[in-house]
């Protein structure tokens, strides 16, 4: 898929999100496009101001490459910051836990959690107590567990953030975009803005997020999440009428995602690697439950 031919999706989409009524344009991130909304884009130009400062005095001054991806990093490739909402950072490094601890010492809070994070993506998440954002200090990206991508790769071909922040990285567009299709099916699609920065991603890189997906193993992963996205945000007829039934959610943004989860996954990768994804989140719940790590360590969210 050229970036063309993604610039033309794009546009498609665009046209569909403006037809959205206002109930479904929250529900799916994408409350803050309309013209309507001043006041609520003054609030979030406030978390973006605060996020920026904190990304300068706390998070770029860390000595180790630190990949700020998602959210605000996302929002600089928007007409406006301001009208892509986020309420945290996330951020990859080598190793979260030596900077977790400093941002505990530098006013972060954690933020208070009904269960323990064990073998999770990222470390117990933080607020600034500075105002209404998070951060969440990640080992590696939030994915399906049948569908990863290496984060070593990530770090390795990071650039400079679009924030222009000195010390802070973003991570390569064609990873990036890559990185947003995973967490739409870990989500199982219920948020479609997810999809949306999909593919505002991959019409902005300069290399073609389906060359790089072939080069990777994850080919017939980036071609559903084009057809599953040509099928919920535009309109092209990308797949039959029944198996969109089977596969998709069926009130997209009303977490309708269980049976997705399992259903979905079953086009682009093996009825056992699905089956072994589901039990082993199954014993990382458990073990999250207990607050003890495989290696019998107390986790800092324990």
């Amino acid at each position: 898929m050229t970036t063309l031919e993604q610039a033309e999706r794009l546009d498609a989409i665009t046209r569909r999100i403006s037809q959205l009524n206002p109930e479904d344009a929250s529900a799916h991130g994408f409350q803050l496009l309309g013209a309507d909304h001043h006041q609520a884009r003054r609030g979030q130009a406030r978390t973006t101001l605060l996020a920026e400062h904190l990304l300068e005095t706390v998070i770029g001054t860390w000595p180790e490459p630190t990949v700020l991806f998602k959210g605000l990093e996302v929002a600089c490739l928007y007409p406006s910051c301001v009208t892509r909402p986020f309420r945290d950072m996330d951020v990859l490094l080598g190793d979260p836990r030596q900077l977790w601890e400093r941002c505990l010492e530098n006013g972060f809070t954690r933020r208070e959690s009904d269960r323990l994070i064990v073998g999770h993506h990222h470390y117990p998440p933080l607020r600034s107590s500075m105002g209404p954002i998070g951060l969440d200090l990640h080992s590696r990206p939030n994915s399906p567990i049948w569908q990863t991508l290496d984060p070593e790769l990530i770090l390795e071909t990071a650039t400079s953030s679009r924030t222009g922040i000195e010390g802070i990285l973003r991570p390569r567009d064609d990873l990036h975009a890559l990185i947003l299709a995973m967490h739409a099916w870990k989500a199982g699609f219920t948020r479609l803005r997810d999809l949306h920065d999909t593919v505002l991603l991959a019409a902005t890189s300069s290399t073609d997020v389906a060359d790089t997906a072939e080069d990777l193993g994850l080919g017939r992963f980036w071609r559903w999440t084009m057809k599953i996205t040509d099928t919920l945000l535009t309109d092209r007829r990308a797949m039959s009428p029944s198996l969109a039934r089977l596969i998709l959610p069926r009130n997209p943004g009303r977490r309708d995602h269980r049976r997705v989860r399992v259903v979905s996954p079953l086009l682009v990768t093996s009825p056992v690697q699905v089956a072994r994804g589901l039990v082993t989140e199954y014993r990382i719940g458990q073990r999250a439950r207990s607050g003890v790590s495989r290696q019998g360590r107390r986790h800092p969210d324990a």
